[in-house]
This record gives C-alpha cells, structure tokens and sequence, in this order.
C-alpha cells in the first residue's frame, strides 16, 4: 500500500512501513546526549507552515535490555524486576485521549542509537513498541519518556489571546486563533485551536471537551495556519544524534531532525525510502512550498549508490521524472 509523508517541513509517502535502515558507522558513536533548547519558529499570516516535533519530553526512566532482540519483533525485556509497574497508557480514543500518557522508547546507544518507537503495552519488566524492532543488543541502553501533546508542546494555558508556552495566538473561534492541524492514523487533517481561557477544541466543535492530550508524536509535526504574523517557540531536549523513526500510518509529518536548517541529500532519506523509475512505484515526499504541497521521489536508476544499496539518480518531482535532482536545492527548515 502506497503511504504518503510529510517531512516537517516535508510531507512523505511511502509504499511500505519500514524502520531505518541500518545507519552509516559515522552515526554511531557513543550514547545519546541531550540539551535543554528553545526553539524559534517565524511564521506569516494566514500561511501555512509545518512545524516539527523534534525536541523531547524529560526522560522518565533509563535502562537497559537485558535480552538480545531479534529483528521483527515487538518487545524486549529491560534489565531490572518489574521496572515499568505503575505506568499506564493514556486510554481513551486517538481523537480523545484520556491523559498524557503516550509513551515513547528511545535507544541511547548501539547501532540503532536515536531509534524511537511509540509504546504500546507495559507488562512488569517488558514493553510492547508500535512497528518491528532490528535487532538490538543485550545491554543496550534505552531512554522512557513520555510523548508530545497538543498541551505539552504548544502550552495549555493562555493570557490576554497568547499561549503563553509557545506564543501561539488564542481566541473565541477558530477564525480568531491559530489552526493547529493533525494528521491522524487514517491520513485525515484534523484541525484544532486553542480557546481563550477554555483549552484545546476542535475547530468543528469549539463548546466540546478539551483535546490538549492529542498525541503529537517525538519525530512527527503539525500544519499550522496562523492568525498574524509572529515567532512562536518550542522547547524541549534536543538529543545530540540522528533521529530514526518507524513510518506505520499512510500519511505522516516527518520533523527535521536538526535545530538547523538541512536539504534533501544531507537528510539521507533516499537511503530509507523505496525508490523507483516512476513516483508511482515510489515513496514520495511533500514539501510545502508558497502555501502549496509539492511531490517528489527518490528515483532508482543508473547513477551513485546510495548506503541502502539501490542504485538513486537522486529526488525528481513527481511530474517530471526526468527533470533535474532536487537534493541540494531544496531546504527544510
């Protein structure tokens, strides 16, 4: 099945799930370090932008895997008794979750170090991820924390119209507030705004329940459409090692990794996705460019070998295969 994302910055989509594929020697170096950052993001009115979730959450619990896990599967054990007693799920819906706690793994170390996978189930020492694991080493140290929301990310409180964590803009209807808009499992927008004084509500149904626990998960990112001109700011550890995340859904925003702006050819996405002659028969991407989508893939063919082994001629528009590589001259916020 054909799967769309957007990377944050860019929208992807992909012919399969996969995780990423097994990182250059130059990536694995030591365990993962994390700093405390605040990160600006200037956005227009009325423009959309997609903003990227790539700052974390404290960690909660450290660790380490105490039996060796085959690839494909979908738990593993933690060195220690019972070590996850007394951790729930956030319970509830996707569109209405219960509480906060969407929980995320993180390995800190080894050949999958920046490896994310979203928690499933918690049973005494062992945990269930979303999305098959490589193969990980006894030993390896892993990271508990819990996962973005719409109120963890952006703010859960306002005064005189501003959230006051992020800066966004609040109001008594969606027309006088920033649109916050989510890409659900199915592939579906779903848009959201904070009200004044209220909490986080659904643009269809502004007197509804409170949806500040909608996950907005570590590695993804949303579409924001602003009211007015500003900087709006994120904050949270950034963790000092490539970002690997598990594409599941049809449709996902992928965030840029980097406090920094990158391209497409220092991205190494095209080492991940599945490449084709045609877009069709491909992964694509969406980049956002003058408040419009546009698609490109990575294209096999004659030319440099990327570290995933099939031959890439480099990322092409989708409608034009044969126009000129777009690897370097593209930027991702």
């Amino acid at each position: 099945m054909k799967k769309t994302y957007a990377i944050a910055t860019l929208l992807v989509t992909t012919l399969a799930s996969f995780v990423q594929a097994a990182p250059n020697t130059a990536e694995l170096t030591g365990d993962l370090a994390a700093v405390y950052l605040n990160q600006p993001f200037p956005v227009l009115a009325a423009t959309p932008s997609l903003i990227g979730c790539s700052l974390a959450r404290p960690a909660v619990l450290k660790g380490e895997v105490d039996v060796a896990v085959a690839a494909g599967a979908t738990t593993f054990t933690a060195f220690g008794t019972n070590i996850f007693d007394g951790l729930v799920l956030a319970g509830g819906t996707e569109a209405e979750p219960a509480s906060d706690n969407h929980w995320i793994i993180e390995f800190s170390s080894g050949a999958y170090t920046g490896l994310v996978k979203q928690v499933t189930a918690f049973s005494g020492s062992t945990v269930t991820v979303a999305g098959g694991l490589p193969v990980i080493d006894k030993g390896t140290r892993f990271v508990l924390r819990k996962d973005h929301t719409l109120g963890s990310l952006f703010g859960n409180a306002d005064s005189a119209n501003v959230v006051t964590k992020s800066g966004l803009t609040s109001g008594s209807t969606s027309g006088s507030s920033d649109v916050v808009s989510v890409l659900n499992s199915a592939g579906q927008w779903v848009k959201y705004f904070y009200r004044s004084g209220t909490g986080w509500k659904l643009t269809t149904a502004r007197t509804g329940p409170d949806r500040q626990h909608v996950r907005v998960s570590l590695g993804t990112g949303v579409l924001l459409t602003p009211v007015s001109s500003k900087t709006i700011g994120l904050s949270g550890e950034y963790r000092g090692t490539r970002a690997r995340v598990t594409l599941v859904n049809g449709a996902t925003i992928l965030a840029n990794p980097y406090p920094v702006s990158t391209t497409l050819g220092q991205s190494d996405l095209a080492s991940t996705l599945t490449k084709g002659s045609t877009a069709s028969s491909s992964d694509e991407i969406r980049v956002l460019q003058s408040s419009k989508f546009v698609n490109y893939f990575a294209r096999s063919g004659t030319g440099a070998t990327s570290p995933g082994g099939v031959v890439y001629t480099g990322f092409k528009p989708s409608l034009n295969r044969t126009g000129a590589s777009v690897d370097e001259t593209i930027t991702i916020p």
